[in-house]
């Protein structure tokens, strides 16, 4: 059983429920969330839970990652710029916002030194324009449409 659980972009719509099931299980939860694309008013129920802790911050402060993770050994990363348009527009944001704010919070977990488990969610644009939808798991190839 985790001691904690670090839930990274927990404003948004998946982390925010994510957050209240396992809050429900009587779990301590630490949301992490920039409030760029994700809302406080999704954490309501939370916030009022004496379990949950709330981090206003982003991954590309490694320090905040580190400090964040506390005792955590479970962590669900849902945070990244999920803005497929602006991300064509603008890609070094979505460099910065997703693979940098990942390799941070994995970079903090590999020196910390000891077991962790991360999730990581995904996009659907991992498969590109596919040609069935719902798309099935094992669609290919995967030609993704965004960085």
């Amino acid at each position: 059983m985790p001691k904690s659980i670090l839930v990274a972009g927990a404003a948004g719509f998946i982390g925010s429920h994510l957050t209240d099931k396992l809050l429900s299980l009587g779990l301590h939860v630490i949301g992490l969330d920039n409030l760029s694309h994700g809302k406080l008013a999704n954490l309501e129920l939370a916030a009022k839970n004496p379990l949950f802790i709330f981090i206003k911050g982003d991954l590309l402060d490694i320090g905040l990652a580190s400090r964040a993770l506390g005792d955590c050994n479970l962590i669900f990363h849902l945070a990244a710029d999920a803005d497929v348009r602006a991300g064509a527009e603008n890609p070094s944001q979505q460099v910065e916002q997703n693979l940098m704010a990942t390799f941070n919070l994995l970079e903090a977990i590999r020196k910390r030194n000891r077991p962790t488990r991360l999730v990581f969610a995904s996009t659907s644009t991992v498969y590109g324009e596919p040609s069935s939808i719902p798309t099935r798991e094992n669609y290919g190839p995967l030609l993704p449409i965004s960085t």
